[in-house]
């Protein structure tokens, strides 16, 4: 909301419109009276998590009772936490950590190590990179925002939905690996993925060294694909390295919406690339193998802790027009039963962001629009 005092109508500053505000005790219990709401309620609050009326705090995968600071069910990592109570909420440290979508505690120190890696990287002055011209400091400072805040990389303006989920997750669940990986493709525009060979050159993941010469934009993006530094030489190496025969250039796949290019199977990832990606450079191990849709096995895996990407026809879905075709990855989140309707809560790489999206779909629309999923034990 803009404010004009200088009266020359212009606004010389912005004040946001606070929508919602709440005050917590520790372990989210809302405070009596100390609750602002302007409209619509809003359902996200504590930790970032939907809050239930009836229930309490709906975390991933199980639900979080504010009053008593204590989860309604048994954590799904109990058996590798003996020493913990499998109900306790951030190991009753609520000031020094979070609790990470209701699993386990999300430790900074991993970030900060990898954080750490990023910066001893800008600030060597003996180590160099192979994108003459984007800054160490600007691919340090973007390669951060991702270990810092994973829910918002996207895939910009590229087909790279798969890739871009699956960094998500990787980033979010193994950042120290993920900022190794990162940073040697910048510096030397090649890794050596540790445990997998399904790449197209044995376990080496390389760069197009066609894309070395691209820049950043005023907006702090590659060109015209809407990826930042370190999304552009991350996932597009990755997409690169799985094709067997073409070559992948990110800038030729943004440009093919506006009819210039054609991509077509170059862009594409495959299920088994993102198994791939995911075993490989993010350290995460496959769970389910890319399997067909069923509400069942998927809500029984987010039960268990393990992150699940769906692969929907999107176009079909969104224009509910059944004929349509235009497949797309995402992150499942959460599923449940409402009313008779599936309510999907799920992360999307065409947008980014730390609020999750919610998806209802009548009878029979959520098996036919999803095409399949994988589950994948993203265990620390």
């Amino acid at each position: 909301m803009g404010r004009d005092s200088s009266q020359t109508g212009q606004a010389d500053y912005y004040l946001a419109q606070v929508s919602s505000a709440s005050l917590y005790y520790p372990f989210g219990w809302e405070m009596p009276g100390r609750k602002f709401v302007s409209g619509e309620g809003y359902r996200f609050g504590f930790n970032g998590q939907e809050e239930d009326p009836d229930m309490g705090v709906v975390f991933k995968y199980r639900i979080h009772d504010a009053r008593v600071g204590r989860f309604l069910s048994v954590d799904p990592l109990a058996p590798d936490y003996p020493h913990n109570s499998p109900y306790a909420f951030a190991e009753n440290a609520v000031i020094q950590f979070v609790e990470l979508e209701g699993l386990e505690k999300a430790t900074p120190q991993m970030v900060q190590n990898a954080v750490n890696s990023v910066n001893q990287y800008v600030n060597d002055p003996n180590r160099g990179s192979v994108f003459p011209n984007i800054s160490k400091a600007d691919f340090g400072q973007s390669l951060s925002s991702m270990l810092q805040n994973p829910s918002g990389i996207t895939q910009g303006y590229t087909n790279l939905c798969g890739l871009a989920t699956s960094c998500k997750i990787g980033a979010e669940y193994n950042p120290e690996q993920f900022a190794d990986f990162a940073i040697s493709l910048f510096e030397t525009g090649t890794y050596s993925s540790p445990s997998h060979s399904y790449f197209s050159n044995a376990n080496i993941i390389q760069t197009n060294p066609v894309i070395h010469s691209e820049s950043l934009n005023s907006s702090g993006k590659v060109a015209n694909t809407g990826l930042t530094a370190a999304e552009f030489v991350t996932m597009p190496a990755l997409r690169h390295s799985q094709n067997l025969t073409f070559s992948y250039n990110p800038v030729d796949d943004a440009a093919q919406r506006t009819g210039k290019v054609s991509e077509g199977t170059k862009a594409f990832t495959y299920p088994s690339d993102v198994t791939t990606t995911m075993y490989g450079p993010l350290g995460i191990h496959e769970s389910t193998p890319y399997t067909l849709a069923e509400y069942d096995p998927i809500r029984k895996k987010l039960a268990q802790g393990h992150s699940v990407i769906g692969l929907f026809d999107w176009s079909a879905m969104k224009n509910k027009d059944w004929g349509s075709s235009g497949w797309h990855y995402i992150e499942i989140q959460g599923l449940r039963n409402v009313n008779g309707k599936i309510e999907m809560t799920y992360w999307n790489p065409n947008y980014g962001g730390t609020t999750p999206k919610i998806k209802l779909f009548d009878s029979g629309e959520f098996s036919y629009y999803l095409k399949g999923w994988g589950s994948f034990d993203a265990k620390k």
